[in-house]
């Protein structure tokens, strides 16, 4: 009897293990490429996708530049170089009017100008640039009043190692990630709070209306910045 329940707790665990999502989503890597022929990493300005109107303080920059540089700090295997390091090459080399030209051309998939990286690499000692973009920064905040609504926060992010003799992807991570805060039941909302009892949430929005706030940003970008930096290439991938 014991040694049935045991199997059927394992199949039920590899089910679930199965089902579960992968994170990060995509790892695309050049054929060619060896992280063992690596060791300098300079750290471009985050790139994000998001319009001015969803993001006006463009704080899906900020605050993505300041949680994966604390990420990438822990990794002991690459010295990087900061993203103000990438802004200094660039006045170097008399660069600088070309930074929006280059965000336009990565957010568009057309990826970044040889010539451009050729000049940065004129002033800095590295063997890739590292390229890091948001592409989802949203929040769905729900109305108390609708039934069985949920307040969540989503982000995306993709980072990518470029080469900058060509300008060529060498190794790309792409993530999504979610937190669902809450879901409403009518006019009573239930959510776990501290010690396992349920209570309810209320929160007023800016335009006035009675809603239930979704996560905070932060709490979701650490999530996908984590799996990200997690799968990161190491000099111990073993190479075929």
């Amino acid at each position: 009897m014991k040694k049935t329940v045991l199997a059927v707790l394992f199949i039920i665990f590899c089910f679930f293990s199965g089902c579960r999502s992968n994170h990060p989503s995509s790892i695309i890597v050049d054929p060619e490429f060896n992280p063992n022929n690596i060791a300098r990493i300079l750290v471009t300005p985050v790139i994000s996708s998001i319009s001015d109107a969803d993001d006006r303080h463009r704080m899906s920059e900020q605050t993505t530049q300041r949680i994966l540089w604390e990420h990438l700090s822990r990794i002991s295997e690459y010295v990087f170089l900061s993203p103000q390091s990438f802004s200094f090459a660039l006045a170097k080399a008399n660069k600088t009017s070309e930074v929006k030209k280059f965000k336009k051309d990565w957010i568009e998939g057309k990826g970044a100008d040889p010539e451009l990286l050729k000049s940065l690499d004129k002033y800095v000692n590295i063997d890739v640039i590292l390229v890091p973009e948001i592409y989802l920064w949203h929040k769905d905040e729900a109305d108390y009043r609708e039934y069985g609504a949920s307040s969540v926060t989503q982000v995306g992010m993709r980072i990518s190692l470029v080469s900058p003799l060509s300008g060529k992807v060498l190794w790309e991570a792409t993530d999504q990630n979610y937190l669902e805060s809450i879901r409403t039941e009518g006019e009573r909302v239930l959510v776990k709070g501290a010690g396992g009892f349920d209570k309810r949430i209320e929160g007023i929005s800016e335009t006035g209306r009675d809603i239930y706030s979704a996560p905070p940003f932060e709490n979701v970008l650490v999530k996908v910045v984590g799996a990200l930096v997690t799968a990161f290439p190491s000099h111990s991938m073993v190479r075929k």
